[in-house]
């Protein structure tokens, strides 16, 4: 099973604020295209109070 908190470096990092689904989804290709053969993936994302979107991202160690 997947476990990036104890396997991998997790960092976070600013998507954007109150991005559409179409937004969100080219963002998230465009980040697997550029650094998914470096190691880095897509985690998870939470929401600030401000509607500041954060993409946690791993990195295989």
């Amino acid at each position: 099973m997947f476990d990036p908190y104890h396997s991998q470096t997790t960092v976070e990092l600013a998507v954007g604020k109150n991005l559409s689904v179409d937004e969100l989804q080219a963002w998230k290709s465009g980040f697997e295209r550029d650094k998914s053969g470096s190691g880095y993936r897509i985690v998870g994302f939470r929401q600030q109070s401000d509607s500041l979107l954060i993409a946690i991202i791993a990195r295989s160690n």
